[in-house]
């Protein structure tokens, strides 16, 4: 078994905001995320290389979603990302699977 203290499921905007709160606040969270990068449904980074990812953000809610993958980037080690995670299931006694 892994121990963590904060664990967040998810890199969509909320989880990145919550993980940077986190951060700030001097805690380091666990973020997992089922997907190979961070940004979520709404917020979701195209393919390193294709044109969509040289592409200026289309509008100002893209642009936020964008601000927000950069500093959450920029996190660095100040958050733990494990991609390709899935969670499955919620355990009695703050276990996840």
């Amino acid at each position: 078994m892994i121990e963590r203290r904060v664990v967040i499921v998810g890199a969509g905007p909320a989880g990145m905001a919550a993980a940077l709160v986190l951060a700030e606040s001097g805690l380091r969270p666990t973020v997992l995320d089922e997907n190979p990068r961070a940004g979520g449904q709404i917020s979701r980074q195209p393919p390193s290389g294709s044109a969509a990812a040289s592409a200026p953000p289309k509008d100002a809610t893209a642009q936020h979603g964008a601000e927000l993958v950069q500093r959450f980037l920029a996190a660095g080690s100040r958050i733990e990302v494990l991609y390709n995670t899935s969670v499955w299931g919620i355990f009695p006694h703050r276990r996840l699977a």
